[in-house]
This record gives C-alpha cells, sequence and structure tokens, in this order.
C-alpha cells in the first residue's frame, strides 16, 4: 500500500506514534495494523500497537475510547515542553 511504501521508506523516521485497533473489528483486519507496526520499525521509527480485546472499529467503543485518550494523554507527557510546537504555557514557565 501506498502508506506502508511511505513508512518504510523513511518518511516519518524518527516519529513515535502510538495506534489503536480493535481485535474484533472487521473492517480493517487487526493484520493491517501489525504489517503497519512493522512497517514503521524499518522505517526507522517506533509505533506503540495497542490492540484492544473484543473492539470493533470505532472510536465511540468505550475500550477504544479509553485506550485513545491513554495514549493521548502518553503523548502528551512525553512532548518536548518547550520549542516549537509546544504550548504557550509550557513555553512561557520554561522561561
Amino acid at each position: 500500500s501506498p502508506l506502508l511504501e511511505a513508512v518504510e521508506g523513511g518518511a516519518l523516521e524518527g516519529v513515535p506514534a502510538i495506534a489503536v485497533h480493535g481485535r474484533s473489528d472487521f473492517v480493517c483486519p487487526p493484520r493491517n495494523a501489525l504489517d503497519l507496526a512493522r512497517a514503521w520499525e524499518r522505517g526507522g521509527s517506533s509505533l506503540d500497537l495497542r490492540v484492544v480485546p473484543g473492539a470493533l472499529h470505532s472510536m465511540y467503543d468505550p475500550a477504544i475510547r479509553h485506550e485513545l485518550l491513554e495514549a493521548t494523554d502518553e503523548m502528551l507527557r512525553e512532548a518536548p515542553q518547550q520549542g516549537a510546537g509546544a504550548p504557550a504555557a509550557a513555553q512561557a514557565a520554561a522561561a
């Protein structure tokens, strides 16, 4: 796929990511998420794949929503606290 080719080619090199996928997703099978995680690693980055047992293909599924919120909080905690893209409050606190 074009996405896998771009990722394997290093288009996202150094960009960490978290992917959340429902184990019972019949729209986009979990195998696709595993392929993406492997391509991400071959492209020089890390992807934390979280497969949610019993969940389908919807961000409105309570278990998926929980993992998405957890992943967002984790990414915010690990984000650089200063420099381009940092929230103004974080930049002011760092000054």
